[in-house]
């Protein structure tokens, strides 16, 4: 149980956290640089998340500590221009619902 929690962590709610799913037709960062934000932060959340639960010295605990924070001290990348007009409601209900559906169906 707490390894799929761990997965569902890694995977979809602390890089959803920084970079949100995008609805079609809306602006967004280059695709590359989401991709490589995506992939730094859950490799980090997953070694984290492996380093607290399997190292026994505090030393560990504090590098998966800094692992954690370290993506989102990077910052996601965000679109130019931050005008979301009448799409920014759906953009959230869209987001919820992804993360959700992730939850549940897995």
């Amino acid at each position: 149980m707490f390894s799929g929690l761990a997965g569902f962590a890694t995977l979809t709610l602390v890089p959803g956290l920084g970079l949100s799913p995008q609805v079609t037709g809306t602006e967004a960062a280059p695709l590359a640089e989401r991709q490589l934000w995506w992939v730094a932060t859950a490799a980090a959340t997953g070694t984290s998340l492996a380093l607290s639960s399997f190292a026994r010295p505090v030393r560990w605990a504090m590098l998966a500590a800094v692992l954690m924070v370290l993506p989102h001290l990077c910052a996601a990348p965000q679109p130019m221009s931050v005008d979301r007009g009448p799409l920014e409601g759906l953009a959230h209900q869209f987001a919820v619902a992804v993360t959700i559906r992730v939850f549940c169906l897995g």
